[in-house]
C-alpha cells in the first residue's frame, strides 16, 4: 500500500472518528468497505488490553468471533440498507459479548464507503438473561416431572415389595442373584423418582440460621469416604468471619454433597487429583467456589449441564438430575449458580447466595 493511500485512509479515519469517540465510554470501530478494521478507539483498547493494534487491517468479523454465515448476512444487509435493521449484532472477543450498532458512511469527496460500529459490553446481562430463561424452563419441567414421578412411585414400590417376597421364598442361588440385580436397578429408579418428586415440590418454608462454611465442612465430612474422593486432596479457603443467613440447611447440604461427588468423579482419572473450596462474604452476598482439576466439560455441553436427565456419565452411574437439583435449590432461594470449564484442565462451579436476613457473624 502506497504512503499516499495510507495518508488518505488516516485522514478519512480521523474525519469519521472525531475526538468525542476517542474518549467516550463506548466501543468504537471504523472499517473500510471490505470490513477491514481501520481504527479502534481508546476505550476499546483499554477494555481489551491484549487487543492493542494487532487487529488493524484485519477482517472485523474474524477478529470478533462472528461465524462466516452470520458475517455474510451482515455484509448483505449493510450493502442493501446501510444499517443493521435489528440493531443487535453480537460480537464476541474472548469470553465477552458486545452488543453493537452499525451504520454506513460515505465520504463527501469521492463517495468511499466506511462502516462505523458502536457497542458496549453486555456479558453480565447475557448471563442473567440465560440464567432467567434456564430457571423458567427448569421450573416448568420440575412441575411436570414431579407429577410423573408421583405416578411412578406406586408401581416402583410394588415391584420392590414383590422382590422381597420372592427372595423370602427361594434358596435358588441363580434366582437370588437375579433378584439382587433387579433390586439394585429398582433402587436406582427409586432414587431417581425421589429426586423428581423433590424437584416438583416448592422449597420448604422451614429455614434456620446457617453458616455456609459449616455446611460445606459437613458435606466434606460426609463424602470423604466415597470411593471417588478417598485419595483426593481437598483444599479449603473459608472466609474467616462468615455471616449466618436464613436457609434450609438440609437442602443446601444436598447441593454441596452433589457438587463434591461430581468433582470427585471428574478427577478420578487424574494423576494428582485436587479440589479447592473457597468462600467469601461480601456486603449483601456470599460467594462460593468449588474447583477441580479434572477432565472438564466440552464447550458445546456447558449450556446443557443443568438440563434434567442430561449427563456425561453412563446410565448406571448417574440420572442427570444432580445439577438440575442444585440449580433448582439455589435459584429458589434467590441465588445464582453457573459453571466454567476447560476440557483437560478442570471445572469451576460458582455460586452466589444472597444475605436474606441480618445475622450474627461466626468465626470459622
Amino acid at each position: 500500500m502506497s504512503s499516499t493511500v495510507e495518508d488518505k485512509e488516516k485522514q478519512l479515519t480521523k474525519q469519521l472518528a472525531p475526538d468525542i469517540w476517542k474518549d467516550a465510554n463506548i466501543f468504537q470501530i471504523t472499517c473500510d468497505a471490505d470490513f477491514r478494521i481501520l481504527n479502534l478507539n481508546r476505550y476499546l483498547l483499554n477494555y481489551f488490553p491484549d487487543l492493542q493494534l494487532k487487529e488493524l487491517r484485519q477482517d472485523v468479523f474474524a477478529s470478533f468471533g462472528i461465524p462466516e454465515a452470520e458475517a455474510e448476512q451482515v455484509r448483505h444487509e449493510l450493502g442493501q440498507t446501510g444499517r443493521i435493521s435489528n440493531a443487535a449484532l453480537d460480537l464476541r472477543y474472548g469470553q465477552r459479548h458486545i452488543l453493537c450498532l452499525w451504520n454506513i458512511h460515505r465520504t463527501e469527496s469521492d463517495g468511499s464507503i466506511y462502516y462505523n460500529f458502536f457497542g458496549s459490553d453486555i456479558t453480565e446481562r447475557r448471563k442473567v438473561e440465560m440464567q432467567l430463561a434456564q430457571s423458567q424452563k427448569l421450573s416448568a419441567l420440575g412441575q411436570m416431572a414431579g407429577g410423573i414421578a408421583h405416578d411412578l412411585s406406586k408401581p416402583v414400590n410394588a415391584i420392590v415389595s414383590l422382590i422381597q417376597v420372592m427372595e423370602a421364598h427361594t434358596d435358588d442361588p441363580f434366582l437370588l442373584d437375579k433378584l439382587d440385580l433387579i433390586t439394585r436397578q429398582m433402587d436406582f429408579l427409586n432414587n431417581t423418582v425421589r429426586q423428581l418428586v423433590n424437584l416438583g415440590r416448592p422449597m420448604s418454608a422451614e429455614v434456620e440460621a446457617v453458616n455456609i462454611n459449616k455446611v460445606l465442612m459437613e458435606a466434606q465430612r460426609i463424602v470423604k469416604y466415597d470411593v471417588s474422593l478417598r485419595d483426593v486432596a481437598i483444599q479449603t479457603y473459608y472466609c474467616p468471619v462468615m455471616r449466618r443467613i436464613s436457609l434450609s440447611y438440609d437442602r443446601l447440604l444436598q447441593v454441596f454433597i452433589n457438587l463434591l461427588l461430581n468433582a470427585g468423579e471428574a478427577v478420578k482419572d487424574v494423576s494428582d487429583p485436587a479440589i479447592v473450596i473457597s468462600t467469601e462474604c461480601r456486603q449483601t452476598e456470599i460467594y462460593i467456589e468449588i474447583q477441580d482439576n479434572g477432565r472438564g466439560i466440552p464447550a458445546d455441553q456447558l449450556d446443557r449441564v443443568f438440563d434434567p436427565f442430561f449427563t456425561t456419565k453412563t446410565s448406571s452411574e448417574g440420572s442427570g438430575l444432580g445439577l438440575w437439583m442444585c440449580h433448582h435449590i439455589i435459584t429458589e432461594i434467590g441465588g445464582r449458580i453457573w459453571i466454567e470449564s476447560v476440557p483437560g484442565k478442570g471445572t469451576l462451579v460458582n455460586m452466589i447466595l444472597p444475605l436474606m436476613a441480618e445475622g450474627d457473624s461466626d468465626a470459622s
